[in-house]
């Protein structure tokens, strides 16, 4: 099961900033710190870490830790 501390490592993989640790879980990371490029580095990284797929189509609204979190909950059951 993907938790909220996995989604922040991922992100601070990916942006490489200490920041991610203090957003909220509603904070929009589209619009404050990941440009497209990071984004899509992001999800497919956290998708192959723990074996889930997101559907292309749904990756632009996936855009803060809560609805990640969601998200994954909902392809994994």
């Amino acid at each position: 099961m993907l938790t909220e501390t996995d989604v922040r490592d991922a992100l601070h993989n990916t942006i490489n900033s200490d920041d991610v640790f203090s957003w909220s879980k509603d904070f929009n990371f589209r619009e404050g710190a990941l440009d497209s490029l990071d984004h899509a580095t992001f999800l497919l990284a956290l998708a192959e870490q723990h074996d889930f797929k997101f559907a292309e189509q749904d990756m632009p609204k996936l855009n803060t830790i809560q609805v990640v979190l969601d998200y994954a909950a909902q392809v994994t059951s």
